[in-house]
């Protein structure tokens, strides 16, 4: 045989084995789907009812996800989001899963990625399968419906907001912050029901009260030995974290992660090439003997520029709602320090952190009390007081006092309390 009958031979045989290696290629993928693996993420479902409606929500990890849905979904960047609406209700529902998240996937455009190119019986159980998995979009009288909503992927926390439209009636919206496995935030290792005993609480309804108890707290944050003041203690949260974390989260506020070695490096990666990390975390301030039990951060471009937050749990009641004294600041920059590594340099003006994150809160519509407080004492411009870090601040010496609800409140029913002035400037 010369070479040129072998050549096309060769030629010959190329194409049908081309052939046979993607089919085989295409088969590889497995698809065994176990859609009755729930166990694990229904144990981190958040619940909610508004009358006669019931909403179950969860988001599954990438490892529940290819689980469930015998594919693996994170790597074409979707994330499952389980939803049960128990309408016990006479009237129907319809559904609006834009609110959920605006970028969500069609039931078969997520199965449009995984087609079987030479097998249209593959291809047609995938399109049958993902179908089915979806959340109908229209929720009959008296049944429980349950199924997906195809998201983007998102970490930390996901804010998703259940809304549903019914015949001559306002709309029925609940508001969520469902936690996405991964991230190991802060707050994740504090016991927040045994914070204090019941002796320790201090229970008020009277709103003078309040005004009295706010005004005799910490001015600043301390060091860990309590000997050296920090940043300014100028917000007041109410409400229990399921009323109020929905409203962080929707604003895009992110948690942050704790301190140790990868997010540390993490962290001094994304300072030298002015990369964005949401969940960078924050070094330690004291108050009550403590670090913070839980910071918040809303991060711009870069890690260089956020608006930040710390809280802790006071032992303070007020009709009912647990509260939580809070510094919150706005970054302009990131410098190293021998104490932490990297740290971020504050904005001297913190009323304007605090300006902005009532602004923010409000579009929320979760806040139903409003007002300013005394207790952090007046530094003039001419005259600054200094955080841990030397950062120089100024303040008019007030705190913002924010009260949540766990319903939508219009602005106009948003209720002021009437003890300092509100800040003008």
């Amino acid at each position: 045989m010369n070479w040129k009958t072998t050549r096309r031979l060769a030629c010959s045989l190329r194409i049908p084995c081309l052939f046979i290696l993607l089919a085989s290629l295409n088969g590889c993928a497995k698809f065994n789907p176990q859609p009755q693996a729930t166990e694990s993420f229904l144990q981190r479902k958040i619940s909610k009812t508004d009358g006669d409606v019931s909403v179950s929500i969860a988001v599954l990890s990438p490892k529940e996800s290819q689980t469930v849905f015998g594919l693996d979904l994170a790597k074409k960047g979707i994330q499952p989001i389980w939803l049960e609406i128990d309408n016990r209700g006479d009237a129907p529902f319809l559904l609006m899963p834009i609110l959920i998240d605006h970028d969500y996937y069609a039931p078969l455009e997520v199965a449009y990625k995984y087609r079987r190119r030479f097998s249209k019986k593959k291809t047609g159980r995938q399109d049958d399968f993902f179908n089915r998995m979806h959340m109908p979009h229209y929720i009959p009288s008296n049944t429980v419906s349950t199924g997906y909503v195809y998201g983007r992927m998102e970490a930390g926390i996901r804010y998703a907001k259940v809304a549903m439209l019914q015949d001559h009636a306002d709309p029925l919206e609940l508001s969520f912050a469902v936690p996405v496995p991964g991230i190991r935030a802060d707050f994740h290792r504090v016991d927040f029901e045994t914070l204090y005993t019941e002796d320790e609480l201090v229970h008020i309804d009277d709103p003078s009260e309040l005004r009295k108890a706010l005004a005799e707290l910490p001015r600043c944050t301390m060091d860990k030995k309590g000997k050296k003041e920090g940043d300014p203690l100028n917000l007041v949260v109410i409400g229990s974290i399921e009323s109020f974390v929905p409203a962080f989260s929707e604003r895009n506020w992110d948690i942050t992660e704790e301190i140790r070695l990868g997010t540390m490096f993490k962290t001094i990666k994304a300072f030298f090439i002015g990369s964005k990390y949401q969940f960078s975390p924050v070094s330690s301030l004291y108050v009550f003997d403590r670090p913070q039990d839980a910071a918040f951060q809303k991060i711009r471009g870069t890690i260089h520029e956020r608006n930040h937050l710390r809280l802790w749990v006071s032992p303070i009641v007020y009709r009912g709602k647990p509260v939580s004294i809070g510094q919150i600041s706005r970054d302009i920059g990131v410098r190293f320090t021998s104490r932490t590594l990297v740290t971020h340099k504050i904005d001297p003006d913190v009323d304007a952190a605090r300006l902005y994150f009532a602004q923010d809160m409000l579009l929320t519509r979760s806040v139903e009390w409003i007002g300013y407080v005394a207790g952090v004492e007046k530094a003039p411009r001419d005259a600054p007081r200094k955080n841990l870090c030397g950062d120089p601040y100024f303040t008019d010496g007030t705190r913002l006092v924010l009260v949540f609800s766990g319903e939508n409140v219009h602005l106009e029913d948003m209720e002021l309390f009437d003890w300092e002035a509100i800040p003008l400037h």
